[in-house]
């Protein structure tokens, strides 16, 4: 497995900023709508409307920062790099680490046909906090799969995405020790020829 470039680390860590921005602006409407019913109080509600604001929120910040995303088969969605793949996936901790549930016949475990230029099967993590944020989002190689029910991505090494201050990088207000007291006065109308 090869580690992706620092130019295609420097994309995936925007999508990761926008992500998490994402869900810190528009992640409490999905609360919103959950409390619209009832019926609407099951996990699969919560994690199906955060997936959908997920994909929306990558397929916006893919756009803006040159990475092609696409739908896979199975209903997946992937960002394509030049000799890598990445697909999104919600993950959550546990004493070993990250875990990404998986059955044996996701596309992300199974053998593709021989290609020209094979492409290396890697994930984009996101996981999600108590307050229906985005806490952490990383990228790792997936390795295999660890048989369960469910199973699980077996992972490398995880890469931290989006650890940067949003803020950072713009203005950057300096301190010249401007003095207001001395304002000058404002003339009257009499003065400018009204």
């Amino acid at each position: 497995m090869s580690r992706p470039s620092d130019a295609e680390l420097q994309q995936l860590d925007a999508i990761a900023v926008d992500l998490k921005e994402t869900f810190e602006e528009r992640g409490h409407r999905v609360a919103l709508a959950m409390a619209a019913d009832d019926a609407f109080t099951s996990g699969n509600s919560r994690s199906a409307l955060m997936r959908d604001l997920a994909i929306d929120a990558v397929t916006l910040s893919a756009s803006r920062n040159g990475l092609p995303f696409r739908q896979v088969l199975g209903g997946g969605h992937e960002l394509l790099g030049r000799q890598h793949t990445y697909r999104l996936r919600k993950a959550r901790h546990d004493a070993t680490g990250f875990v990404i549930t998986a059955s044996n016949e996701s596309g992300l475990v199974s053998e593709e046909e021989p290609s020209l230029f094979p492409m290396e099967k890697w994930v984009l993590g996101w996981v999600p906090d108590d307050l229906g944020s985005v806490a952490e989002v990383f990228t790792a190689a997936v390795l295999g799969i660890e048989e369960g029910r469910p199973g699980r991505l077996v992972l490398g090494s995880a890469i931290a995405l989006g650890t940067r201050d949003p803020i950072s990088g713009g203005f950057t207000p300096t301190d010249e020790g401007l003095d207001f007291d001395d304002e000058p006065e404002v003339g009257t109308a009499d003065d400018i020829g009204a």
